[in-house]
């Protein structure tokens, strides 16, 4: 089973796509930019369905990229709390 980071209750849309776009970052870290912006893009295109969550999807992808990688010791919330200034809480 893949790593995923799981929502807490409380969590909403967008902090579930903040929370998922960040482990995929994570994950390809190590990888080339573009490697790490396929793998996001396709995220958006095959997980979020509806048109403006998708757009939403895609406009974050760059800023959580970035925060990812200019703090690798941050966690999933921190990097949510930085990109859209919501406390996104997750359970591993």
């Amino acid at each position: 089973m893949a790593k995923r980071y799981v929502p807490s209750q409380n969590s909403d849309a967008t902090c579930e796509i903040c929370l998922d776009l960040v482990l995929i970052a994570e994950t390809y870290a190590e990888c080339d930019e573009a490697i790490v912006q396929h793998h996001m893009d396709a995220y958006c295109v095959e997980h979020v369905k509806n048109h403006a969550s998708q757009a939403l999807c895609k406009l974050l992808i760059d800023d959580i990229a970035h925060a990812v990688i200019e703090d690798t010791d941050q966690n999933p919330t921190g990097v949510c709390q930085k990109v859209i200034h919501k406390t996104c809480p997750y359970n591993n």
